[in-house]
């Protein structure tokens, strides 16, 4: 074999190489971008601090719809609303104040778990181990009950809020503050 063909073979080798690895890398992101929350399907839908899937706290009703409907879409004057959005799983509702959305409320008929694996029907002590930092306080009704605060690592306004029995959560919240602090919602 002569040296020309030699160093042509190794070049067809090395692009060969190159090309499989460029496809290798497009898979991976191909495959993590569908693992996102932002895509996933509802049954595999997260919270996160930022939101439920494609409802993502400090959206608008504009983007929102971009996303699928909004059904009762609140006035762009209405200073909170909450409504059912029918492109989210069951047992949420979304808090909206004036156009914007800034909370997501996760009831005991849901099976959404957060990032971290926290949900509905978990023990306390469970939040307590997922999260390295809760604040609990009582519940402003009921002295037994607790809400079990997680506040963002990255935004001091977006919290996660967890509502107990004192055992067990019963609900959760994720959103900004103010918002995401109200006890009665909109009230």
């Amino acid at each position: 074999m002569s040296k020309t063909t030699l160093m042509a073979a190794a070049a067809a080798i090395v692009a060969l190489g190159c090309r499989r690895e460029a496809q290798q890398d497009a898979t991976k992101a191909d495959t993590s971008a569908s693992a996102t929350p932002a895509t996933a399907s509802p049954s595999t839908t997260v919270a996160t601090f930022d939101g439920i899937g494609r409802a993502r706290v400090g959206a608008t009703v504009a983007q929102l719809r971009d996303a699928g409907s909004v059904p009762d879409a609140p006035a762009a004057d209405a200073a909170c609303r909450i409504v059912r959005l029918d492109w989210m799983p069951a047992g949420t509702r979304a808090m909206f104040a004036h156009d914007t959305l800034v909370r997501i409320d996760v009831d005991s008929t849901a099976t959404i778990r957060t990032v971290e694996g926290a949900a509905v029907g978990d023990a306390e002590s469970r939040i307590h181990e997922l999260y390295p930092r809760v604040e609990m306080q009582p519940d402003k009704y009921v002295a037994t009950n607790h809400n079990l605060i997680v506040a963002s690592p990255n935004d001091t306004l977006r919290r996660m809020i967890f509502t107990t029995d004192g055992k067990t959560v019963r609900g959760y919240r994720v959103g900004r503050r103010p918002e995401v602090d109200y006890v009665e919602g909109c009230g």
